[in-house]
């Protein structure tokens, strides 16, 4: 889901020796990229080494039923890992996020239905229909190489733990402890909104030109820079800012998708559906 530290993990991840990330987080071939050839999308990756892990970090795939059938056919061996938040407290934080880049309609009306363009795709979603719990109920049952569910209250609170759960599920030697581990906290909704930054940040156009025209590792570092924006690196023991109420006609309309989460973790930071195996970690 969209607005669960996606960001910041892209970037975490990035530390460890084991996994591979591309320059750019949202590479988005399953989605607003499908219509390029898949070599296109196998040389974001050319420079991983045969003992690494690659991470594609779109979480707009979150939205469409036709990106799980993709992400299902291109590979047996394919991990999801998703982020998933409270309702109620994802609808807030999209609506204002997606405010950065376009026109938005009132926070009622953006939770009855809202649609937007990006690249060659047209995304869809109502978050009052039910599009939460249906798809996370989708992943689970379409994705063979499995999927782990993070709770992002809980990698809030303790990020090595969920790290932990996510090198064991893809299968990476540990890297993570609270010695080793550098928190970096980005994109949040403390950020100054900047619509021409936002906007920049999803034309697919311009990545595009910035890819060929500067080597892998500078679109890096730009990269994280302009993700960092006001943003800080803090310590493991820094306390995340409290998130704002929801109002509470906001969570009836959605209360069906927070008990479906509730019952997801059930207390759980994590958990991991792969084949028929079922598993929670605490």
């Amino acid at each position: 889901m969209p607005r669960t530290a996606s960001t910041s993990l892209f970037h975490i991840l990035g530390q460890h020796p084991r996994i591979f990330r591309p320059f750019r987080k949202e590479v988005g071939y399953f989605l607003f990229n499908q219509h390029r050839p898949e070599q296109w999308y196998l040389d974001a990756y050319a420079g991983a080494g045969a003992d690494q892990r690659c991470v594609d970090v779109t979480p707009e795939y979150f939205f469409s039923r036709e990106t799980v059938r993709r992400i299902a056919a291109f590979g047996s061996g394919v991990r999801v890992v998703i982020g998933v938040r409270d309702p109620a407290s994802f609808a807030l934080s999209l609506h204002a996020e997606y405010g950065k880049r376009y026109r938005m309609p009132p926070l009622e009306a953006f939770v009855d239905r809202y649609a937007y363009t990006r690249g060659s795709a047209r995304i869809e979603l109502s978050l009052a229909s039910g599009v939460i719990r249906e798809m996370l109920d989708l992943y689970a049952r379409e994705i063979p190489g499995g999927v782990l569910f993070y709770d992002f209250a809980a990698f809030r609170q303790d990020p090595v733990s969920v790290l932990q759960a996510i090198e064991a599920f893809i299968g990476v030697d540990p890297h993570f402890t609270p010695g080793t581990f550098r928190n970096v906290h980005m994109n949040d909704r403390g950020r100054q909104s900047n619509r021409l930054l936002s906007w920049i940040l999803s034309a697919e156009p311009l990545i595009d030109a910035g890819s060929r025209l500067l080597p892998a590792p500078a679109m890096r570092a730009i990269a994280r820079r302009v993700y960092r924006g006001g943003g800080s690196t803090h310590t493991p023991s820094a306390t995340p800012r409290p998130e704002p109420p929801a109002p509470e006609w906001l969570r009836e309309k959605l209360r069906d998708d927070e008990q479906f989460v509730a019952r997801l973790f059930a207390g759980r930071a994590v958990h991991v559906v792969g084949g028929s195996s079922v598993t929670s970690h605490r």
